[in-house]
């Protein structure tokens, strides 16, 4: 099952990243259409936190915890951290904090989940070194 978290949350995390590329260019090519968005973006956010929060909780943090891997957590952490903190504050101070707030973390999740499932499915001997030297 945490497999399963683990993909949903690089999914989440991937369509978080998009959305926060694409959706400038979007608005600034059709205006008119997009008049009521700022509403509309602002719950989009708010699903997507949650979404990563529940993914990063279930997949990332009981593997951390069982394997020692700090390293992944931290990355989660931060992750989660900065998409939240895009989506409280950055709104608050602009949306380019946001949107880079939103980008960076959406990165760190993508690869914490990632390192996850190479970790928890590879037949590294050690699964506290990093395997990816192991092919």
């Amino acid at each position: 099952m945490n497999k399963f978290f683990d993909k949903m949350g690089i999914c989440v995390s991937g369509l978080c990243l998009v959305h926060c590329l694409i959706m400038p260019i979007i608005l600034l090519s059709f205006p008119i259409a997009f008049s009521d968005f700022e509403h509309t973006d602002h719950d989009i956010h708010f699903l997507f936190g949650i979404l990563v929060l529940i993914s990063a909780t279930l997949a990332v943090y009981p593997h951390c915890k069982k394997s020692g891997r700090k390293d992944i957590l931290g990355l989660a952490v931060a992750g989660v951290l900065l998409i939240l903190g895009g989506f409280t504050i950055g709104h608050e101070i602009s949306e380019t904090i946001e949107h880079v707030l939103t980008v960076i973390g959406s990165i760190l999740l993508v690869i914490a989940h990632y390192k996850n499932i190479r970790i928890k499915h590879s037949t590294c001997e050690d699964k506290k070194a990093p395997c990816d030297s192991h092919h």
